[in-house]
């Protein structure tokens, strides 16, 4: 965000890169009478002058409270706010004092940076598998065969692999996004009704058009 004149901007983060010739800053360049609040960066943050900040380059009768920027990352040591951390401080949960890691934030300690709980099943942070990828896997081992059950055990294994550890060492199983509410499971049951269903059919097209070259 260039300018934030009078506004709020809170419970977000960046992590691109910002690069320009005035008041540049990882999050917010100016931030004149505004709050920003409970938000981090990460991107590098480059300019043509000096006129640069970490997290916050100018701050004009504005707050900005409970915000950190990665100072490796970045290339910045400064900022007209929030406190700089180090990558690995900012991949550990103990940095960002007073954040809700139950129902706002999640955070795979040591390993990514902070996400918004409502990303899980949209983004893997820094994590390894996923549903498509057994998706994938399902198929290969079971067309050959013309059975469902290999499709089936890969979309199963694919979604255990990409959930993670979700919700920030919550005890809910599953994914974690919703804190072990029945939407996250609703959500994941949906998917993989969705995804059979496709396989069904197509499995189904591809038997016909078999069976068709046959006669």
């Amino acid at each position: 965000m260039g300018y934030n004149n009078g506004g709020t901007v809170s419970g977000s983060y960046s992590t691109g890169r910002v690069d320009g010739s005035s008041r540049v800053g990882g999050l917010v360049g100016y931030n004149m009478y505004g709050t920003v609040n409970g938000c981090y960066s990460t991107g590098e943050v480059k300019s043509s002058g000096n006129n640069v900040g970490g997290l916050v380059r100018d701050n004009k009768g504005g707050t900005v409270s409970g915000c950190y920027w990665d100072t490796e990352t970045s290339g910045m040591i400064t900022s007209a706010g929030g406190k700089g951390k180090t990558t690995a401080r900012m991949k550990q949960q103990v940095t960002f004092i007073d954040w809700d890691f139950v129902n706002v934030w999640g955070i795979e300690e040591g390993v990514s940076y902070p996400y918004l709980l409502w990303q899980v099943g949209l983004i893997n942070p820094e994590g390894e598998g996923s549903a498509h990828e057994g998706t994938e896997e399902g198929v290969v081992e079971g067309t050959p065969e013309g059975k469902l059950e290999g499709a089936i055990e890969g979309i199963r294994e694919g979604i255990v692999e990409g959930e993670g550890e979700g919700g920030g060492g919550g005890t809910d199983k599953g994914c974690g996004c919703f804190g072990g509410k029945s939407l996250g499971e609703a959500w994941w049951k949906y998917l993989v009704d969705f995804v059979l269903f496709g396989l069904v059919i197509s499995l189904m097209s591809g038997m016909g058009r078999r069976q068709k070259r046959k006669e």
